[in-house]
């Protein structure tokens, strides 16, 4: 009698030591999956600021990035990878690549990562556990229309095992709404605010130049398309006037 109750004993253990094991397997696992998709939310945060016009304008234009962008205006950009100081929509910085101890917790909100600046340690070492390295780079060299090309590895501090490949951030800022906005800018046009589609020139007359009329605006490469007026006549039917070009390059004529 002792025997089979020393023997059920000891199956009742090793079950539950198997039961324990596969929970601690599951939980962990578990916590991998949560802890992976919290990655991929900040990697799209991080890469819904880049793609934003506002966000990316205020980036190009912020003091911390001086003197960086201003060659996509003249598309003279020099080959090479910069890194950069990204800001949203509000103007508010979200991450400095140039900066070690500047990361991302888990919601994709700036904080200080521990040990590489002041405020390290306690609750801050176990929240701030992301990091993006950006840059950006020309797309091209030596072409008409220079674009940035953002580049970003994902960093993590957590001791939680992460494919960091799968975040990493590799695309070509200014798809058909920064090429308007680009546009438009180089322009000195304004985004018409009633449908953001279509851009108003403030003087048609200074888009084209040796006399030549703006016939439309390449919807690709963001590039105005010019003809000489002996060539085309009016290119708004019924004497209308020119006031501005669409998403898609048309040009916009008076009513």
């Amino acid at each position: 009698m002792m025997i089979l109750v020393i023997l059920i004993s000891g199956i009742t253990m090793l079950l539950l030591s198997a039961v324990q094991s596969w929970l601690t397997g599951e939980l962990s696992a578990s916590k991998r999956r949560i802890f992976s998709l919290k990655a991929m939310l900040v990697q799209k945060k991080v890469v819904a600021t880049i793609e934003n016009d506002e966000a990316w304008q205020l980036t190009r234009d912020h003091p911390d990035n001086a003197g960086m962008f201003g060659c996509l205006s003249t598309n003279n950009c020099p080959a090479g990878a910069r890194r950069f100081a990204l800001y949203d929509s509000r103007g508010q910085k979200l991450l400095d690549s140039r900066i070690e101890s500047e990361g991302l917790d888990v919601s994709g909100i700036p904080c200080i990562i521990p040990g590489a600046g002041a405020g390290g340690g306690g609750v801050e070492a176990e929240r701030c556990v992301f990091r993006f390295d950006l840059q950006w780079e020309p797309d091209c060299t030596g072409c008409a229309r220079q674009r940035a090309r953002v580049l970003g590895d994902f960093e993590t501090l957590s001791r939680m095992s992460l494919n960091l490949s799968r975040y990493r951030i590799d695309f070509v800022r200014g798809g058909a709404a920064g090429s308007l906005s680009e546009s438009c800018r180089a322009m000195k046009g304004e985004i018409d605010q009633a449908d953001h589609n279509s851009c108003i020139l403030a003087v048609v007359g200074e888009a084209c130049s040796n006399g030549a009329a703006l016939i439309g605006v390449d919807p690709a490469t963001g590039l105005k398309i010019c003809r000489t007026m002996p060539a085309i006549g009016s290119p708004c039917t019924g004497g209308r006037g020119v006031i501005g070009f669409a998403q898609n390059g048309k040009l916009l004529c008076a009513n």
